[in-house]
């Protein structure tokens, strides 16, 4: 199909809208093989595939979960080489997403990763893109970021962790991340989700404030026993909770290799510490104090290819 048959469909299907999801499809399909395009080609196939979700089917205004799926199953399969105007159709419909959708969040923090990471960079628009992104994907029953969040991070710092990356990037990967440790690490983060929350992490002037929820925690004798719920043994959570406890009472060094240690954890492999890496090593150094030890200490013996840790 050429970009003037294009124009002329879309004309065609302006009209009226799009009438079924056979016609959404096709339209998806096309976008996805049409290379040449028109200017406003991209904001009419948003606006359009958008209109029908939102007013065609009900509840209106609102996607459903079978809308939800329905529209995160036309993209999944073609994430490695996703289009930005199918990043642009999902962030526009996800903020009036309800019910079951995660299938479309991950879909659409996948897509973001693909193409940011085709890209080579994190700008500061991608940046806030992504913060947006990562607060409108949170639910009430886990308002911390997620092990599968985590792991799409961990993807996209993979890909541009050593380019000139906006400092914002480094910054939101240090904080989103340092709050998924947390939440792993404690004995009960359900009990404690206003502590947990990503909007006051990501977004907080005060890095300080964050640190406390970690040093608050550790330190109380009714918390339980940290690092439990990620290392292969008790005793060995029960050392890392001691050794923890008691670098939490004054300042401390995380030394290089501890700091190794955990990046290449959250990686699965040796690899070189990025700038984003560095901003979360010291974070932890400066704001929580013990805990790199803690979380080293209660998974050294954790073979890589097992899921007990983080990522």
């Amino acid at each position: 199909m050429s970009a003037d048959q294009a124009r002329a469909l879309l004309d065609e299907v302006s009209d009226d809208g799009i009438a079924s999801r056979a016609e959404a499809e096709a339209i998806l399909q096309i976008n996805r093989k049409l290379d040449d395009v028109f200017p406003d080609w991209d904001e009419r196939f948003c606006g359009l595939l958008k209109d029908y979700l939102l007013t065609s089917e009900a509840p209106v205004g609102w996607i459903d979960t079978a809308q939800s799926h329905w529209l995160a199953e036309q993209i999944a399969p073609f994430l490695a080489d996703v289009k930005a105007n199918e990043l642009d159709l999902l962030l526009s419909v996800l903020p009036h997403a309800e019910g079951d959708a995660e299938p479309l969040a991950k879909c659409t923090l996948d897509a973001f990763v693909a193409l940011a990471g085709r890209s080579g960079r994190m700008t500061a628009e991608r940046a806030i893109q992504l913060e947006t992104l990562l607060l409108q994907i949170a639910t009430p029953e886990r308002s911390w970021i997620t092990k599968w969040e985590a792991r799409a991070l961990l993807k996209l710092n993979d890909h541009i962790g050593y380019a000139r990356n906006d400092e914002g990037w480094n910054t939101l990967y240090a904080r989103a991340m340092a709050n998924h440790l947390v939440a792993m690490a404690h004995p009960a983060p359900e009990n404690i989700i206003p502590d947990l929350d990503r909007k006051t992490w990501l977004t907080s002037d005060t890095e300080a404030e964050l640190g406390g929820t970690y040093l608050l925690g550790i330190q109380s004798e009714d918390e339980g026993t940290w690092f439990e719920r990620i290392s292969p043994s008790l005793t060995l959570a029960a050392c890392a909770h001691a050794e923890a406890r008691a670098l939490a009472k004054e300042p401390a060094s995380v030394s290089p290799d501890d700091g190794n240690w955990l990046v290449n954890r959250l990686g699965w492999s040796n690899k070189t510490v990025s700038l984003a890496d560095r901003t979360l090593i010291s974070f932890f150094n400066t704001h929580a104090p013990g805990f790199t030890l803690g979380i080293t200490m209660a998974t050294r013996a954790v073979h890589p290819a097992s899921d007990m840790a983080f990522s």
